[in-house]
């Protein structure tokens, strides 16, 4: 495997920075049925570069089709996700089917590490943010077939809450959910508020940033997160072509019970003065 990782790594090379990046270790050529046959040759056998060289003039066409069967795997997992979360009803029929969006590419593809210790490590929305951090953690143990374990890069953990929100996003703009993709969405340009978080005023977010204060929101464990969102429009800011709404969560109406706890303080507090007046007024 030695070899064919040095001729994998001159390959990667070869590429261009932002290709370069996006390259898989070499471990994931190694389920490949002519690697294995190299690689598990007799111990008789002499094994030289040249045997994989025939590999390594495939190695663009190789990694298009492991990324083609990553795709479809992340896509196979968010619907598994979606589904235990009892979210089947909120995607069309023909999300996980249709040929023109794959799943990953959604508004509603939102991602997490596994095994992440740290709530602010980022998140992947979509495809091209997905597919440049794929590979950071890896299983040592992955088994390729009884008794033969080696080195894989890890599957990413789909976050069905935040694509719920995700969603909810989507369609306070207007559009059916799960049927936009990441980057149609930036191209709208949408803007968000939420006054959750500030004793200053609103803040304005963009669609991704919104999904990233839920996260923030359940970190600090301001609540858990209902089963089904609760997400109003709001007045716009101010007088533009473009719509401003207000995303709602629990967050929000705990920052709001606050005040009016504080409020109903401020007048038992008051009422209790105006009676001591009243009192001392009486008995002068």
């Amino acid at each position: 495997m030695q070899l064919l990782s040095g001729l994998y790594d001159e390959y990667v090379k070869s590429l261009k920075p932002s290709k370069r990046i996006l390259c898989p270790p070499a471990e994931v050529l190694r389920p490949l049925p002519e690697v294995i046959e190299i690689v598990e040759a007799p111990a008789d056998v002499e094994v030289t570069s040249k045997d994989f060289e025939p590999i390594a003039s495939r190695f663009d066409q190789l990694l298009a089709e492991y990324y083609a069967k990553r795709r479809d795997d992340c896509a196979l997992i968010m619907k598994q996700a979606l589904d235990r979360a009892k979210l089947a009803h909120s995607y069309p029929k023909d999300t996980f089917t249709r040929t023109d969006l794959h799943p990953v590419d959604l508004v509603e593809s939102v991602w997490n590490h596994p095994y992440t210790s740290s709530w602010d490590y980022p998140r992947m929305i979509g495809w091209p943010s997905l597919v440049s951090q794929l590979h950071i953690y890896t299983n040592r143990q992955y088994e390729l077939r009884p008794g033969v374990c080696i080195t894989m890069p890890l599957d990413p953990v789909y976050i069905s809450p935040l694509a719920e929100f995700a969603a909810g996003l989507v369609a306070m703009v207007g559009l059916q959910p799960f049927t936009l993709s990441a980057v149609q969405m930036d191209e709208r340009d949408d803007r968000f508020t939420c006054d959750c978080l500030t004793d200053e005023g609103r803040k304005i977010f963009t669609w991704r940033s919104a999904v990233g204060l839920l996260l923030f929101c359940l970190h600090k464990r301001f609540s858990s997160l209902p089963s089904r969102l609760h997400i109003t429009s709001g007045p716009p800011l101010r007088s533009t072509t473009k719509t401003y709404m207000v995303v709602r969560t629990r967050c929000d109406w705990l920052a709001r019970r606050k005040l009016r706890l504080q409020g109903n303080t401020m007048r038992n507090i008051g009422r209790q003065l105006n009676h001591g007046l009243a009192t001392t007024a009486m008995s002068i």
